[in-house]
């Protein structure tokens, strides 16, 4: 699965927008993670994840996981485990989130791995953090931090980080990332599954 930016605007005060968008992206990992969970039990799942699109790829996780959101969970949840990867590009969630008991803090608890393109240089994503007062910076911008991985213990294992600032530059969109060979050789590796066993 590939989930994208939403394109809708609602205002014309840009975090505004970036806010309204991440409840909206939020909300549809709902719909994500009831799709995941109503496949064959055998089958493995890669989502890669773009901008919101990281937030709603997280939040399916988080419920499949267990985890609410915006006051909901995910009914029927499967018991069977699932091989799940993520792979987050230009991600605009707070860096902390992954966390556990933040927001997706279920998340790394049913992923077996998580991705993240790095690129401090996204100059769309330096005014994520102006959304609301004490907001955080973008997990595109700073990645995980070392406060995050301890929060996250042996699990932060699960996490794997790849700059892309040197490739991608100042861009955000996401023709700057499928459009380049490298970060396609970078990440391919993690995108398919082998038989266990392998």
């Amino acid at each position: 699965f590939t989930v994208a930016t939403l394109p809708l605007i609602f205002s014309t005060l840009p975090q505004v927008d970036a806010e309204l968008l991440g409840q909206r992206s939020a909300f549809v990992g709902l719909y994500l993670g009831r799709l995941i969970a109503d496949l064959p039990a055998g089958h493995a799942v890669t989502m890669f994840g773009h901008s919101h699109g990281c937030r709603t790829v997280s939040s399916a996780l988080h419920v499949l996981g267990g985890g609410q959101v915006q006051g909901y969970v995910l009914a029927d949840r499967p018991k069977h485990k699932r091989r799940m990867r993520a792979i987050f590009a230009a991600a605009a969630i707070d860096h902390h989130w992954l966390n556990p008991d933040q927001r997706y803090g279920r998340a790394i608890d049913v992923a077996e791995m998580i991705i993240n393109l790095r690129n401090h240089r996204d100059t769309v994503l330096r005014i994520y953090p102006l959304r609301h007062p004490l907001s955080n910076k973008a997990l595109a911008n700073i990645g995980f931090t070392r406060a995050d991985r301890v929060m996250m213990g042996q699990r932060s294992d699960r996490v794997i980080e790849f700059d892309v600032s040197g490739v991608v530059g100042s861009g955000h969109g996401w023709p700057h990332y499928y459009a380049r060979p490298e970060i396609a050789r970078t990440v391919a590796e993690h995108v398919y599954f082998l038989p266990t066993g392998s």
